[in-house]
């Protein structure tokens, strides 16, 4: 397998799932701290000039480790993932779909930052190795 990219991002937080989304006036929008996050870290890939040379025949495998500032017990590690991965791939322009493999862990470190180490690799398998 190879590496895609490797990166250590900043953020103020990482939102949880539980709290993405709200009803407004009948319909379901993005939480704007959650938007913002996003924005952030999509920003942060395109700053740090991340380009991808994926070929589409192969899985996907991503690992995200959540870094802390608070209690293990405040946030589920699965509940973190999807805003993150949302901005990831979004910035990617690959559709999250192609992960056939991820991996999350989260970690507590103090200090007045939380931190995502994302790391996304190319599968040395083709899709048609996944299929039963």
């Amino acid at each position: 397998m190879s590496e895609l990219f490797n990166i250590l991002v900043p953020v103020d937080y990482i939102p949880s799932v539980n709290n993405m989304y709200e009803i407004r006036n009948g319909r379901i929008h993005l939480v704007e701290e959650v938007r913002l996050f996003k924005n952030k870290v999509f920003n942060y890939l395109n700053d740090n000039d991340i380009k991808v040379n994926y070929d589409f025949t192969k899985g996907i495998i991503v690992n995200f480790a959540f870094i802390l500032k608070k209690s293990l017990l405040k946030r589920d590690v699965d509940n973190m993932i999807k805003a993150t991965q949302d901005a990831v791939f979004s910035y990617l322009q690959i559709n999250d779909a192609y992960i056939t493999e991820l991996h999350a862990v989260k970690i507590i470190k103090k200090g007045s930052s939380e931190f995502i180490k994302i790391q996304v690799l190319e599968s040395k398998h083709s899709f048609t190795d996944y299929i039963l």
